[in-house]
């Protein structure tokens, strides 16, 4: 804004435009869930909870197309 009493302006705020987000798919958020639940499962070195988790992940992937299947990377729970 100009001032009166002198020369200063000050250059407007501009903030970034941000694409509008939608919510995540419940499969998408299913899937995130479990894996961080494999994580965790993997830091204890329980096999038996890996092993349940990766045929969940397996289901839920065979089940649920990914949201954004061009950008979803195909990552190995094994």
């Amino acid at each position: 804004m100009p001032r009166h009493d002198d020369t200063h302006l000050s250059a407007p705020i501009l903030r970034s435009v941000r694409p509008p987000v939608r919510p995540p798919v419940p499969a998408d958020r299913l899937a995130e869930h479990l894996i961080e639940a494999y994580r965790h499962a993997a830091a204890c070195e329980d096999p038996v909870a890996l092993d349940l988790i990766r045929l969940a992940l397996w289901h839920v992937g065979r089940t649920y197309p990914p949201a954004d299947a061009t950008a979803s990377a195909e990552e190995r729970w094994s």
